[in-house]
């Protein structure tokens, strides 16, 4: 009786786990003329566990893998874009079809869009920076990226940092965003790009020409979208980067990165030092002002079916000291003046995608900067540092911004007409000593929409406009028109709109003082 009660017993496990998970034939094949893609990479992974199964085909493109319905279904292969399906069919011969993907076609890009597209989809003119382009370089601030790109001229400073002219036009026309988060803290109406640290970043886009619509002032010229990474597969993953220059260069950065089923958490964080640099050192002063730079950041994301969410956090401090030459007639003190900035930004972003193609999207941001200038009278015969009495040699800038963005769009594969409608409010809060009145605050809100039509399927046609009401000046409407033609294997683009800039609470409240001028 018990040998019976044993063996209904392994007869039923087996047959429970015969329904759940089985084995399956895959074979491969090239979508564009049905041949096999041998050696293809396969991954089977558990949404519940999130344990991983990996094959590698033969070189018929066949694997046998174990299937069940919590199973996702990945191939790639070099050459191909990849596949992932979630529970896949049960055949005893599952065939996939793995489309060609072409250099530079399948880069993914997301800023100004109605969904995520290719960059040879996209109805603007975008250049797409990938990882790897960013480690070939050993890039590691924005700065020293964007001088190697086309029609990008970055001009140093050895105290505000680096800014940017993009196709001739000046930085304060370009907009700077982090995951559509614009960067504030402008110096002389610019963003110091040595500022930005590319070792959390996963791909960056630039859209050259006027984006005003969609992102309101100061976008002219373009905007650079800064997309930093998300762990959206790896269980768990860590590393660690270094870099060094002769020159006095000393850079460390590392990171965590862990999901379990649809949560991912990420940790960032390093240190980047330069110890300043003279073409003829000869004297205390050095043209390249030493700094010492430190960031760090963590992030979550949710991600289920048809919604996604993702929090984040980053941090940044700079000090930067700039040592006078020695004063006659003993040369024995100098001052020492140290500019500390801060930055503190937190982003949330929420996607929706419903059926017929539409989707919802809403991001919501709180940015800090703060930027200090401390003057000391350094004795290099005692060694003693004193702090200047002279309130006018000190001073403190400290700005607050709130960002709300959202929109609705209508997208589908096939359609005709694809739409977008949405909102921006942007507000900015600015308090120092020499802030006109001590604090000022500006707003800006904003309603845009656009229309996309797909004429036929190689021209399409776009109009869009933008009302929108500012707290401090009249802001008129911005309208744009951007046409995109395919021809063989040539796309031509055009687009017109009209911009503006902004004048920025700096330019409006504060003030400016030297011996000669109180502006």
């Amino acid at each position: 009786m018990a040998s019976r009660l044993a063996l209904f017993t392994y007869a039923l496990f087996f047959l429970i786990s015969y329904s759940e998970a089985q084995e399956i034939r895959i074979k491969v094949i090239d979508d564009s003329d049905g041949q096999p893609v041998p050696f293809c990479h396969i991954c089977c992974e558990n949404k519940e566990t999130g344990q991983q199964a990996y094959h590698v085909g033969d070189i018929n493109g066949e694997a046998t893998v174990t299937l069940a319905e919590n199973v996702i279904l990945s191939v790639s292969a070099m050459g191909y874009e990849n596949y992932l399906e979630s529970t896949p069919g049960a055949e005893e011969l599952f065939e996939i079809r793995l489309k060609p993907s072409y250099f530079g076609l399948d880069e993914v890009v997301v800023t100004g869009q109605y969904k995520a597209v290719s960059v040879d989809k996209s109805i603007y003119n975008i250049k797409y920076i990938g990882k790897p382009s960013i480690e070939n370089q050993a890039a590691n601030t924005m700065a020293e990226l964007l001088s190697k790109e086309l029609n990008f001229r970055i001009n140093n400073d050895p105290s505000t940092g680096s800014s940017l002219d993009l196709q001739g036009i000046s930085g304060e026309n370009v907009k700077i965003l982090v995951d559509g988060v614009p960067v504030i803290g402008r110096l002389d109406g610019n963003i110091d790009l040595s500022q930005i640290n590319l070792d959390n970043v996963d791909h960056i886009e630039i859209v050259e020409g006027p984006m005003s619509v969609i992102y309101g002032s100061n976008a002219l010229a373009g905007v650079v979208n800064i997309i930093t990474r998300e762990n959206k597969y790896s269980q768990f993953r860590t590393g660690v980067r270094g870099y060094y220059e002769s020159v006095g260069v000393y850079n460390l950065n590392g990171s965590v990165d862990t999901r379990f089923g649809n949560h991912g958490l990420s940790f960032v964080g390093g240190r980047n030092f330069f110890g300043g640099y003279s073409l003829a050192d000869t004297s205390r002063s050095q043209e390249w002002k030493p700094k010492e730079q430190y960031n760090g950041g963590a992030s979550y994301s949710f991600r289920k079916e048809r919604t996604s969410l993702r929090y984040k956090i980053d941090f940044f401090r700079e000090n930067l000291l700039d040592r006078s030459n020695l004063f006659p007639p003993y040369y024995e003190k100098g001052t020492d003046t140290w500019f500390t900035t801060t930055r503190f930004n937190n982003s949330l972003h929420f996607d929706q995608n419903l059926k017929a193609g539409n989707n919802i999207h809403v991001l919501a941001a709180y940015s800090y900067y703060d930027r200090r200038k401390t003057k000391y009278l350094k004795d290099l015969t005692t060694l003693d540092t004193v702090l200047i009495p002279n309130p006018a040699e000190h001073d403190t800038s400290t700005f607050h911004s709130i960002t709300a963005r959202g929109g609705f769009n209508h997208a589908l594969e096939e359609g005709k007409l694809d739409y977008q409608i949405g909102f921006d409010i942007n507000t900015e809060n600015g308090t120092g000593k020499r802030m006109q009145g001590g604090e000022e605050m500006i707003g800006d809100y904003a309603l845009f929409a656009s229309l996309q039509w797909h004429i036929t399927k190689q021209f399409t046609f776009q109009p869009a406009l933008r009302g929108s009401y500012n707290t401090k000046y009249e802001s008129p409407l911005t309208p744009s028109l951007n046409i995109k033609y395919e021809y063989k294997n040539s796309i031509l683009r055009a687009s017109y709109a009209r911009g503006f800039r902004a004048p920025s609470l700096k330019e409006l409240y504060l003030q400016f003082y030297d011996s000669n001028h109180q502006i």
